[in-house]
Parts: structure tokens; sequence; C-alpha cells
């Protein structure tokens, strides 16, 4: 069963599997594992390429992994399924054609323990299923231009560990969160608020979001890659969060109107922005009177004014 149809299953798991150990006092305990597959695939269309885990993190009772490694899958579901909650496994489709190694024999980190996947020390970027993977490999080439990102995979929504984004953040000074769902009213916009709220005096830049477009997923393969975040997309993210005046030199000759919205109003903007004044003003001379202006819109002359009348003559003494 994929995400999609679970759907069909959410009063079962949301007003059943969530509340009964809350509405039984704690007499009874709930171990359900609902592992699901999820995300934007290859062309499976808008009613198979959900992402619903905002609905999911939204619910009191409900536990939310999300394994991106073969190892994480495999401890985060044997995690799972020796837990009394019930707890969701996000895995994300294509995923399903990594490879990775897993050692049975490692002992496994808690299963909402977030992961530090690779150091750095200009920016940490935070995400999580496969966009923790495709996060990883824009650092790569951010380091070939001086940038070294820290890469966290949070391994879980529900509840997400703040402690180690808080560490990273301390560090770093700088925040980009990454993820395929839409930007609004996602996991993303949770993230930002509460690592905000918790970390303002150490951040240097607003923290910043990346995230998928609010429309359904397209069936053509070209609209759909271009909906959710890739690999340029977050290394250009990145880059406008640590240099920002990178991002600016463009804009330095001539700017669009601020309410230009299309093509042609921005045009219009800068040819408005633009416009030369005239090199030089004519001067005036020195007491000579200025000439008359026109009546208010209407471009009708004022009336020149009357000579000044003559010095009235003295009588003679």
């Amino acid at each position: 069963m994929t995400i999609n149809f679970m759907l069909l299953a959410l009063d079962s798991i949301i007003n059943a599997a969530a509340k009964i150990p809350f509405m039984s006092g704690g007499q009874f305990s709930m171990p359900l594992v609902v592992r699901v597959p999820g995300g934007v695939a290859h062309q499976l269309g808008a009613q198979h390429s959900q992402r619903l885990e905002y609905t999911l993190m939204n619910v009191p009772g409900l536990r939310v992994a999300v394994p991106s490694t073969p190892q994480d899958a495999y401890w985060q579901l044997r995690q799972a399924i020796v837990s009394d909650e019930p707890i969701i496994v996000l895995e994300h489709e294509l995923l399903y054609f990594s490879k990775g190694p897993v050692d049975v024999l490692a002992e496994a980190p808690p299963m909402h323990r977030a992961l530090v996947r690779r150091e750095g020390h200009d920016l940490t970027i935070v995400s999580y299923s496969r966009h923790a993977v495709l996060s990883q490999e824009a650092a790569v080439e951010l380091s070939k231009e001086g940038i070294e990102a820290e890469v966290i995979d949070l391994r879980s929504l529900k509840p997400i560990d703040w402690d180690t984004c808080a560490a990273s953040l301390a560090k770093t000074h700088r925040m980009l969160v990454v993820e395929e769902d839409c930007r609004f009213a996602g996991a993303g916009a949770e993230i930002v608020a509460t690592l905000t709220e918790r970390c303002f005096d150490s951040l240097d830049a607003p923290v910043q979001r990346l995230a998928g477009l609010d429309i359904s997923t397209p069936f053509n393969g070209a609209l759909e890659a271009a909906t959710i975040p890739r690999v340029p997309d977050i290394v250009a993210g990145a880059r406008a969060l640590c240099r920002p005046a990178q991002g600016s030199n463009a804009g330095t000759k001539s700017a669009p109107s601020p309410k230009s919205t299309s093509t042609g109003e921005a045009a219009a903007g800068v040819a408005q922005a633009t416009t030369a004044a005239p090199k030089t003003a004519p001067l005036e001379t020195a007491g000579a009177p200025k000439a008359p202006a026109a009546a208010a819109g209407k471009g009708v002359p004022v009336p020149a004014a009357k000579p000044a009348a003559a010095p009235a003559k003295t009588k003679d003494a």
C-alpha cells in the first residue's frame, strides 16, 4: 500500500490507533507499524506522487520515521516492530533502487535521532528521506566552490531531534531546509519556525526553505522534475545564503518595478526606472520673469501679468 491509498485507512489510523492508548489511560498499548512508500517517483501521475507527511505530523499519538539509507531502513523498521506505539515508516519509492551497506550487528542509534551525514562550518542543510541524499550530493558540489556545508538527515519527523539541529546551527550560523513536500504548511515550515525560536541569537541570516511547488505533480517527466528541488537548486540556494552579494550583482544596473510580475511588466519597470534626465538644466537669467505655467491639467495658458504702473509724478516744491 502506498501513502496515496493510505488515505482510505486514515480513519483507523488517526481515530483508533493514535487515540486508543490516550483514551484508555494507558491501559491499552498500540503496537502498530504502517510501512508506506511515497514521494515523487518517475511519472506516476498526481494521484500516485503525493507527500502526506504533514498530515501525519499533526496527529498526536503517531510517530513518523523517514529512513534514507538501507542501514536506517533496517534499523528503524526493527525498532518500530518492537515498539508499543503506532509508528508510520515513510519510505521514498526512488530509494528502493539505492544500494548501501547493512551491518546487522552494528548498534543502532535511537529511532528518532538525527544524524550528521557530512561535517561543515559554512551552513547547515537540514533534510530527510530522498532529499537528505540529494543534499549530500549538493554539499560535494558546494565544496568545490569553497563552501563547506554540514548536512543533517532528520531520520524522523515526529518527533524531531531539535538538539542536533540547534548544535549544528550554533556552529554554522546559517541554515537551509530542503524538502520534497510543498512549501506551504509543510514539514519545513515547522522546522524553520521552531529553530528560529530556539536559535535566533545564533543566526547570521534568516533560515531559508527550499521545497516543492504547491501544485499537483504533473505526469510529464520534465514538468514533474521541475516541481521539486534538484541538486542544482540546492547548490544555488546554499550559495545565495552564504554569498548573498553574488545574487544581487545582476540587478545593479537596473531593477524592475516592485509591482512587476510578468516579463512585460518587468520590462516596463526597467524602462521607467532608467529614463534619462536632461544633462543640463536651462539657466535662469537674473531678474527675468518666469514663463507662465499652464493651468493644471487643461493646457490653458494663464494670462500674463500686467506691466507695472509708471511711478507717480511729484509736484514741484
